[in-house]
């Protein structure tokens, strides 16, 4: 079975409203600057709904995904948002937004681990159910550089939202 992989937040949705709004609940300017303590309440704030109205469906690659499964490519979500407190919203959202899927994975509670280990994971677990992956959007470079090694021959896009 051929399929292609898409993350949420920075892909198929932009955030950056929600990302502003977070940063300035915290008070800073950019992830980077943060303390700990702020760290820490950045990604409560980020990883829950509070701020998750301000996400903006992305129609290029809302319609794009409609022409790859026109063609039987599976559609499957791989997000870093949290199964236990953003399921529910983003169930909501990619309804709304009227983009069709076929399989979603969250990050599960109490998951610590970096971002492109978990999508790492989640992809061999498709490729030992069968899958052939033959795209992979991200908009994080840690996650395109880790899928290059494990994705070989697959079209592999580090996707960036320019505007907004």
């Amino acid at each position: 079975m051929k399929a292609a992989v898409f993350d949420l937040d920075g892909v198929l949705f932009n955030v950056n409203e929600r990302l502003r709004k977070c940063l300035s609940e915290v008070g800073a300017s950019s992830v980077e600057e943060m303390s700990r303590e702020q760290k820490k309440l950045f990604w409560k704030i980020f990883l829950s709904t509070k701020y998750m109205h301000l996400d903006k469906p992305n129609k290029e690659l809302i319609n794009y995904i409609s022409e790859l499964k026109s063609k039987g490519i599976r559609i499957i979500i791989i997000t870093g948002r949290r199964e236990d407190t953003q399921k529910e919203y983003t169930l909501k959202q990619l309804k709304e937004a009227g983009i069709s899927f076929d399989e979603i994975y969250f990050r599960p509670a109490n998951y610590f681990r970096k971002d492109y280990e978990f999508k790492a994971e989640v992809v061999e677990k498709l490729i030992e159910k069968g899958y052939e992956i033959v795209e992979f959007w991200d908009d994080s470079e840690r996650v395109v550089e880790k899928m290059k090694k494990v994705l070989r021959g697959a079209k592999i896009v580090h996707y960036i939202i320019v505007s907004g």
